[in-house]
């Protein structure tokens, strides 16, 4: 059974709130196993909710759109979770609608079914999946045998549209396929040949998640959507002689996805019965310290440093960080063994606990 919703709380909000990273924090994901909550999980919410302190979810996860993860979370933490308290780095692709709801985008994902189920959510209406544009253009990829329809382009076929951006929600399957089509299409002016190509860069490229690697039940991370990017880089540099491949990253660590979970928080405590009380004592009351809680250095901790001031950084050894007393490179406010851990450190510090 889930429990109450944590904003229905009576008493005063409590001066901090949570931003938790989900794999590698909350649970471990293990394709064909399904998720596992990691030990401490579930009592760690329950104190966060027994002192009325507000969180959100913010996470690179893929292949899910916020209301998905909400519900997969309130499940799995047996308390709801509104899809307001999730944050994904495909999130701020909201903000790209207005000016590409109707042109037409190349979009990228682990499989096409996700890629149509992502596309929609977020507004994008004349949309093309990579694995129909390959299969449409078999010339591009001629070694991958595609079945033969009537959509496959020939020498009497309509001109293709000009492609005018590409959103990459999540790491492709088949990466070769994936990086043939885009090396071709982003040398291009929209459409790949040699006739058509440019001299710059045209096409805007969109990316969820710039993370290399995720923390998951096996004994070494698993790589993921930044490692794709390295190497499709890469190959457009050495196809291109030397020409730099520009992608605009929207999740951790870049900053664009720790603005919205801080609206979102603030959001949080501005419809709490007693944020009016509060605001009559304190006139910052919005603004108070917000934890990071985070597995992996290069993303989230490396994120909530760069974004300053009210963020803090705790990491955590139960995901892609199992080093020393502390990250060299991106080193961490605290470090803990678990999300439990942190939840009690972050509290102790407000006297809290």
């Amino acid at each position: 059974p889930q429990g109450p919703p944590m904003s229905l709380a009576p008493n005063p909000l409590a001066p901090l709130s949570f931003a938790f990273d989900i794999d590698g924090v909350v649970y471990h994901h293990t394709p064909g196993l399904g998720c596992q909550l990691i030990p401490g999980a579930m009592e760690a919410f329950q104190l966060l909710e027994a002192k009325n302190v507000p969180y959100v979810f913010l996470s690179n996860s893929s292949g899910s759109y916020e209301g998905e993860k909400a519900a997969q979370l309130s499940t799995m933490l047996s308390r709801e979770i509104s899809e307001e308290q999730v944050v994904l780095a495909t999130t701020p692709f909201f903000d790209l609608t207005p000016e590409y709801k109707h042109k037409r985008v190349l979009v990228v994902a682990l499989h096409e079914s996700t890629s149509h189920k992502l596309a929609k959510h977020y507004g994008l209406e004349n949309y093309i999946t990579i694995q129909r544009y390959a299969h449409r253009h078999p010339h591009l990829v001629p070694c991958k045998a595609y079945p033969k329809d009537k959509e496959q382009a020939g020498s009497d076929s309509e001109p293709e549209p000009l492609i005018e951006a590409v959103f990459i929600f999540e790491v492709p399957l088949d990466w070769w396929e994936s990086i043939q089509v885009l090396v071709d299409l982003l040398r291009s002016n929209g459409r790949p040949g040699r006739e058509h190509e440019a001299s710059t860069q045209v096409i805007p490229v969109f990316s969820a998640s710039a993370d290399f690697h995720y923390g998951s039940t096996h004994s070494l991370p698993r790589l993921t959507n930044g490692a794709f990017l390295m190497c499709l880089q890469t190959i457009f540099a050495q196809a291109t002689n030397g020409r730099t491949l520009t992608i605009q990253f929207f999740g951790k660590p870049c900053l664009p996805v720790y603005t919205c979970a801080r609206a979102r928080l603030e959001d949080q405590r501005r419809k709490h019965p007693h944020h009016h009380q509060q605001q009559q004592h304190a006139s910052s009351s919005l603004h108070t310290t917000i934890y990071m809680i985070g597995d992996n250095p290069h993303s989230d901790i490396k994120g909530a440093l760069a974004a300053g001031d009210p963020w803090r950084a705790i990491l955590v050894r139960t995901g892609c960080f199992q080093g020393g007393a502390n990250d060299e490179e991106f080193p961490a406010h605290h470090v803990c063994e678990n999300i439990l851990e942190a939840v009690q450190c972050a509290l102790g510090l407000h006297g809290l606990l």
